[in-house]
């Protein structure tokens, strides 16, 4: 969590592609739950440090989407059996990483900022990472407006999660105090970042994460398989 989220620190996106497929192969329990608790505290941090003039303007149409997206992303954790949740948490991760690498950048519009923030609800609470998928729409976006409203897109997808998921039984008091124990390497890790942006090459780090974090979600599928 320490390296993730000096990461995101950094690179502005990352902290649980990098920390998910890891948590997954050390106990996949602390997946989607414990991890997102801890993204609680990561987007409060960059939300203080990032204040837009419309910050949940920008993001109106991804907002709307990421509800439906986080209930349909419980409703399948629901579904699923406790056998197949390694497996389903693998492949996701993996998708998540393509989607990351993919280079796609589709034309900014209602509906694909809508598709886009479904996705991102959809991943964010199946496995902690929504990112990847509303980066799609703003690639090539930077500056202190879009975190701000990144900020808060993703403090309200944690939220419609942790709802989601604890309606259908896939989050309960266990899981908050295991993500509680995952925030001092969280902070810890974002108060590292502030020393080491300006000496960190943002687009080498970005394939870095992508490649650790592909290799680890394979070797989580291997053994979820095996």
């Amino acid at each position: 969590m320490l390296v993730g989220s000096a990461i995101q620190g950094v690179a502005g996106f990352g902290s649980n592609l990098f920390a998910a497929p890891l948590l997954v192969i050390a106990d996949a329990d602390l997946v989607p739950g414990p991890l997102i608790v801890a993204a609680v505290a990561l987007n409060v941090l960059i939300l203080g440090a990032n204040r837009g003039t419309h910050p949940w303007r920008t993001m109106a149409w991804s907002n709307v989407g990421q509800v439906f997206g986080g209930i349909a992303g419980a409703l399948v954790l629901g579904a699923i059996t406790a056998s197949q949740l390694s497996v389903f948490f693998a492949i996701m991760i993996i998708v998540a990483v393509v989607l990351g690498a993919s280079g796609f950048a589709p034309r900014r519009t209602r509906p694909t900022m809508a598709v886009a923030g479904m996705l991102s609800g959809f991943m964010g609470t199946s496995v902690g990472i929504g990112g990847p998928a509303i980066a799609i729409v703003q690639a090539g976006s930077e500056g202190n407006e879009l975190r701000a409203a990144l900020s808060r897109f993703f403090l309200l997808g944690t939220a419609v999660s942790l709802v989601a998921l604890t309606a259908v039984g896939r989050f309960g008091p266990g899981d908050l105090v295991t993500g509680l124990l995952l925030i001092p390497g969280t902070v810890a890790g974002y108060l590292l970042s502030r020393p080491l942006a300006p000496r960190v090459n943002r687009r080498a780090l970005r394939v870095m994460v992508l490649v650790l974090s592909g290799v680890a979600a394979a070797i989580a599928l291997v053994r979820a398989l095996a």
